[in-house]
């Protein structure tokens, strides 16, 4: 099922800026093609929505509205004054389906609201010049220590203490290991001076010793050995269990850790080739509950061999495939800046994907698909069309498809 918008949402969309922050929800027409051969199959659809602050919960709407050339309309009441995020099922009187990937509806732009939208270069909450950003959000001259990153400026950690990283000046120190930021000399940075994590204590890349029986970074498991065929491959990759569905939690970029709900994610060292850039900028993330998988990404330079990842499987599927993005680089200020395909077993599963466009700043945003696998590798594969390539987090399931195909939104 896939979600786009007609000409009665565009209408809705020039009300909001005519409305601008009035303190009232605005009525949506949200629009619905399920992509299921047999219509008759589904009995309706179920629209869930969430806020920043709130889950989803019960639904939103429930129904089965009257369909125009495959096309189901369906009224949604959406707030103008929280961020809000949709996602949609479909259902029948035996089960309801995977919920689709959520269509995300901003805040309107509204200057001094403490939020950084498209359009604005910066927004510290109010509409008082001569503290970095002017009354319209526009950059003004750099001033140190206000914690904004202006231009002329390396850094700034919001004061004038020199010794932390950022200097009195806004220059970045190049003896800051274990500040969280990568800097000159330093191979990576993750915010500790601690040994056996990835990254040494002198902010040097640890590489991992298979058989020695120490489970380090980059290692999916480590049984003091080197051999095949014992649940631990000879290059400490967890071997799959061919009576147990194939699955994989991988934090791209970052370390392997354990949620407090037992889910383990493993680092994406083993997996990847190319895209050797990785970075890490540990602000909250909106519309997510497991922030670390956010924060830390790894891309593709310009000029150097594409981003992959090679997933060893045991069978050939379908395996459903989940992508995990947040735009967190404070260079990229709008959309356009960062564009990518991606492709996997040489199908474009997605073309020209913008995360800023879609979501913004330091928000979740997921994708999934399925895919078929014939040669034992599930392969993923990262183009860029302008700018680099990145990729936060993978999930892979072994799993049949669902019995109901979940519904989709789309950009119109």
């Amino acid at each position: 099922m896939m979600v786009s918008y007609g000409v009665g949402a565009r209408c809705i969309a020039l009300c909001i800026l005519l409305i601008g922050l009035a303190e009232v929800a605005e009525a949506r027409v949200v629009t619905i093609r399920w992509s299921q051969p047999n219509p008759s199959t589904v009995t309706g659809f179920r629209l869930y929505t969430r806020t920043p602050d709130q889950p989803f919960g019960a639904p939103a709407y429930v129904g089965m509205p009257a369909a125009v050339a495959g096309v189901y309309s369906i009224p949604l009441t959406i707030s103008d004054v929280v961020a809000t995020a949709v996602t949609a099922t479909a259902y029948n009187g035996i089960a309801e389906s995977a919920r689709s990937n959520a269509k995300y509806y901003p805040v309107p732009v509204v200057c001094g609201n403490g939020i950084r939208q498209t359009g604005e270069a910066c927004d510290d909450g109010n509409r008082t010049s001569g503290d970095g950003c002017s009354a319209i959000c526009t950059i003004e001259v750099p001033v140190c220590g206000n914690g904004i990153r202006q231009t002329g400026e390396a850094c700034d950690d919001g004061n004038r203490t020199a010794g932390d990283g950022c200097s009195a000046t806004c220059t970045i120190e190049i003896s800051s290991c274990g500040n969280g930021i990568l800097q000159t000399g330093e191979a990576c940075d993750d915010g500790n001076r601690t040994a056996g994590d990835g990254c040494s204590a002198s902010c040097q890349i640890e590489v991992p010793v298979c058989g020695n029986g120490i489970r380090e970074f980059g290692e999916g498991c480590d049984d003091g050995n080197v051999l095949d065929g014992d649940g631990c491959s000879a290059s400490c990759v967890v071997e799959a269990n061919p009576d147990a569905p194939a699955e994989y939690r991988i934090n791209v970029g970052g370390p392997g850790f354990t949620t407090s709900s037992g889910q383990v994610w493993l680092p994406d060292t083993s997996f990847v080739s190319g895209g050797q850039q990785i970075a890490a900028n540990y602000v909250p993330i909106d519309l997510t509950t497991i922030d670390p998988v956010y924060q830390t990404w790894r891309y593709a330079t310009a000029a150097g061999p594409p981003l992959v990842f090679e997933f060893p499987v045991t069978g050939t599927g379908p395996y459903n495939v989940w992508l995990l993005f947040a735009e967190l680089d404070a260079a990229i200020t709008r959309p356009g800046m960062r564009v990518f395909n991606v492709v996997v077993e040489d199908v474009f599963e997605l073309s020209n994907l913008d995360v800023f466009k879609s979501v913004g700043f330091a928000h979740a945003y997921n994708r999934s698909f399925f895919i078929n696998v014939d040669d034992g590798v599930l392969t993923l594969r990262f183009e860029p069309v302008v700018g680099k390539p990145m990729l936060a987090g993978i999930v892979i399931r072994d799993q049949a498809l669902p019995m109901l195909s979940a519904p989709e939104f789309v950009d119109p």
